[in-house]
């Protein structure tokens, strides 16, 4: 069977508190979310969902309409149970979907004031391995990849194997595969869409955004078309026809989790469905921008 696209990431439930009573602090450097030791605190709102960015950009995709499947592994449990229905309820097809005798994935997030949240990840033994995949079923117009816990490993087999059957592919790393610098650049010049936020490109070419030779240093990585994201202030895609501003629309964020992934996905979703390039930027950011009103990183999501 053929898809529309296919992508790759996590799989983990989500348990969002949230509550005003969460205090925020600020210092020079950083901020936090506190509450007093030893005291017990009223939560406003309480949910349960699936998460990761393997079945949060794949409920995108379905959501505009397009054949979509996962390569996720989570547990054989209650958990698991409930990211396999969501999934089905949402039309993803369950073809590459893992589940063995282990415990699934979590994390409790924490949502402050104006959507500002911490996140407490639980990790069990499911990061994706070559052995997951089904490789002689891919097939696929486009493949998206979301973070893979630091296996460029199987990054790499995943670029070796699209570039043979010419399937399309857009990126967006997470934090350990961004601590390999050198290969990690490598591989993000054999796809199509590479997508990162500000903090993390700064740290990757190693220049500030501000800086003269910033945006070079990021066409030097030789992706196609590349996006960064700068949270409430906008986003920009730096493409063969120059780069290309974006500012964020103004809205009242109530929770940030699954804004890059629905930025992602909504980008890579506007080419397939044969957008022009700043349309399908246009689509990314509404899709983002609507994620940010509601708590969970699907809820949101727009439908086409």
């Amino acid at each position: 069977m053929s898809f529309d696209v296919i992508t790759f990431g996590s799989a983990i439930v989500d348990i969002f508190l949230q509550s005003e009573e969460f205090k925020v602090i600020e210092d020079s450097s950083d901020k936090f979310i506190c509450q007093p030791f030893g005291r017990k605190m009223e939560i406003s709102n309480n949910i349960i969902a699936s998460g990761g960015g393997g079945t949060n950009t794949a409920v995108s995709f379905s959501r505009q309409g397009l054949k979509t499947a996962a390569v996720c592994r989570f547990g054989d449990d209650a958990f698991g149970q409930l990211i396999e229905d969501e999934l089905d309820k949402e039309g993803v097809a369950g073809d590459f979907l893992v589940r063995r005798n282990e415990q699934t994935d979590t994390s409790i997030i924490l949502i402050g004031p104006g959507g500002s949240r911490t996140i407490l990840v639980c990790r069990g033994q499911t990061r994706l391995g070559s052995a997951d995949v089904d490789w002689s079923k891919i097939e696929a117009k486009w493949v998206y990849l979301t973070s893979l816990e630091g296996n460029l490993d199987l990054v790499e087999q995943i670029l070796k194997l699209t570039g043979e059957k010419n399937i399309d592919v857009g990126w967006n790393p997470g934090k350990k595969e961004l601590a390999n610098k050198d290969k990690l650049i490598n591989l993000a010049r054999q796809v199509r869409v590479f997508n990162l936020n500000r903090k993390e490109m700064e740290n990757l070419v190693d220049k500030k955004l501000g800086d003269d030779s910033f945006w070079q240093s990021v066409r030097d990585i030789g992706a196609e078309l590349t996006v960064v994201t700068d949270g409430r202030q906008g986003a920009y895609l730096l493409h063969d026809q120059g780069l290309h501003f974006l500012p964020s629309p103004k809205t009242e964020p109530v929770d940030e989790t699954g804004a890059g992934d629905a930025f992602g996905s909504g980008f890579v979703a506007g080419l397939i469905k044969g957008m022009e390039v700043k349309e399908a930027f246009q689509l990314a950011m509404n899709n983002g921008a609507s994620v940010v009103q509601h708590i969970g990183a699907k809820q949101g999501l727009l439908s086409c």
